[in-house]
Order: structure tokens, then C-alpha cells, then sequence
């Protein structure tokens, strides 16, 4: 009788144990939970992130190789053609390809030529160009030959700046814009980012991709993408 005694309280132990950490187990499970929740969250978030910016980058590139081909990107159905490989940035209108200039689109597109304004520029813009800056004031800089923004403009600024006289409808300023208004001199900090010699240029291409659809807590921001190829 007293060794059944024993087992019978032995068993009784055994089992009182296994209830508490049960409990424990189903304690720490809740607390567990809510950081793996939190981690499984923010993977799915920054994998977002990371689709739109490998998207984001296609386009920027995708851009310039049009540019550099000779594409003429003001006419809106080359526009549609660069905006075809970037199906979920939002910078084209709903059921269609065509561009979304408004400000409910989630992306932007800048294209430009960035001129090194030198003495055939000036020739060419300016009729009593004597060498110098006195007939030619932009001799010598980086200026905005060439700008056309697809898509909305508020998501973003050009790290080139912004021509303060208005494009063509081709995109390019005139010959003697680019060589007199100092208004249309790219940003100081461009001369860092390429090297040119006189008259040469260089062609650019930035997107902005807005990824705050993405945003599921409120202390975890997605970021805006920013992309940017030169050639």
C-alpha cells in the first residue's frame, strides 16, 4: 500500500508539471507571437520594397537606352513604350499605358540632356559670341538642354535641378536659352556626379517610385525609391 501510495503522488507530480508548463508554454507562444507576427510583417513589406525598386531601376535604364537611341520621348506613344515595363509603379493611367500626369499618380519619370555649354554651343546660340562669357554667359557650365517629366511632378525633385525657361514641345530649349539664362544651369553638386568636355552631354533619367501603399504599421514608413542612370 505505501508503494502505491508513493507512485500514485509520484503520477500526481508528473502531471501537475506537465499542466504548468503547458501554461508556460502557451504564455511565452503569446508573447512570441506578436514578434514573429511583427517580423513576418515587415519581410513581406520590405520584399514589396524590393520588387518596385528592382521595377524602378528597369525603367530608369530602360529610359536612357531610349534616349540614347534617338527615341523622341515627348511624343506620348514612345512614353506609353517606356511606361509598358513599368506596369505596378502607378505612373500610368488605370486600364491604359497612357502617361498619368496628375497628382494621383504614385511615380515620376525625368528625362534629360545635361549640356557642357563650350564654344560651338555658343556659336550657335549666341551671333556676336567673341570667346567669352560677356556674349556667352553660361560658357563653361553644366546646363539643362533637355527636360520632360512623365508622371507626378510631386513625387519627387531632379538631383540635376530644374530649367527655369519652358521646353519645346520636343523637351530640348532653344540654342540661346541654353547659352544666356543662368537660370537653366544644372545643379552646383552635377559637375561631382559626371565629367564632360566642351560641348559634349550627357543624357539622364531618374524615377521616383512612391511605396507607401505598403505602409502597414505606422512606425515602419516606406520609403520613396529613387533611381538614376546616366550615358
Amino acid at each position: 500500500m505505501k508503494g502505491l501510495k508513493k507512485r500514485n503522488n509520484a503520477m500526481i507530480k508528473t502531471y501537475i508539471a506537465k499542466r504548468r508548463r503547458k501554461g508556460s508554454f502557451l504564455l511565452e507562444m503569446a508573447i512570441v507571437s506578436w514578434v514573429l507576427l511583427y517580423m513576418l510583417i515587415g519581410s513581406f513589406q520590405m520584399g514589396m520594397m524590393l520588387i518596385r525598386a528592382i521595377q524602378a531601376g528597369e525603367v530608369c535604364r530602360n529610359g536612357n537606352v531610349l534616349e540614347v537611341r534617338g527615341i523622341d520621348m515627348s511624343q506620348t506613344l514612345n512614353q506609353e513604350l517606356l511606361l509598358r515595363t513599368a506596369p505596378s509603379l502607378g505612373i500610368n493611367q488605370s486600364g491604359s499605358w497612357l502617361p498619368n500626369n496628375s497628382s494621383t499618380a504614385s511615380g515620376l519619370v525625368v528625362l534629360s540632356q545635361v549640356y557642357y555649354v563650350g564654344p560651338l554651343e555658343c556659336s550657335n546660340g549666341v551671333s556676336d559670341f567673341d570667346g567669352t562669357t560677356a556674349t556667352c554667359p553660361n560658357l563653361g557650365q553644366y546646363v539643362i538642354r533637355m527636360r520632360i517629366n512623365i508622371g507626378n511632378t510631386n513625387q519627387g525633385t531632379s538631383s540635376v535641378g530644374n530649367p527655369s525657361d519652358t521646353p519645346q514641345s520636343n523637351g530640348f530649349l532653344t540654342d540661346a536659352q541654353v547659352c544666356n539664362d543662368p537660370g537653366d544651369i544644372a545643379s552646383s553638386g552635377f559637375s561631382s556626379i559626371v565629367t564632360l568636355s566642351s560641348d559634349q552631354y550627357t543624357w539622364v533619367a531618374e524615377v521616383w517610385a512612391n511605396s507607401s501603399a505598403y505602409n502597414i504599421f505606422p512606425w515602419f514608413q516606406s520609403p520613396t525609391i529613387y533611381m538614376r542612370n546616366l550615358s
